[in-house]
C-alpha cells in the first residue's frame, strides 16, 4: 500500500515516469473489460509500477536528507 503513495510521488515529480504510470493503468484498465482475467495478463505491469514507486522514494529519501549532507552515504571498502 505504500507503494502507491511512492508511485504518486513519483508521477507527480518526474514527468518521464508519467508515461509509463499511464501506459501501465490503461493496460490494466484495458484488461479489466475481458471476461476471462488472469494474473499473467496483468504480471507486465508490475515493473512499470516498480520504476515510478523508485522514484518517488527517492524523492522523499533526498527530502528527509540532512541539510548539511549533499550526497548520500556509501559503504566505503
Amino acid at each position: 500500500m505504500v507503494t502507491n503513495i511512492f508511485i504518486a510521488y513519483g508521477f507527480y515529480h518526474n514527468p518521464r515516469i508519467r508515461p509509463l504510470v499511464r501506459s501501465a493503468i490503461g493496460f490494466v484498465f484495458l484488461m479489466s473489460f475481458l471476461g476471462h482475467k488472469e494474473w499473467r495478463f496483468i504480471v507486465y505491469v508490475v515493473p512499470m509500477l516498480n520504476i515510478a514507486a523508485a522514484q518517488g522514494a527517492q524523492v522523499v529519501y533526498v527530502f528527509f536528507l540532512p541539510a548539511d549532507q549533499d550526497e548520500p552515504k556509501t559503504i566505503s571498502k
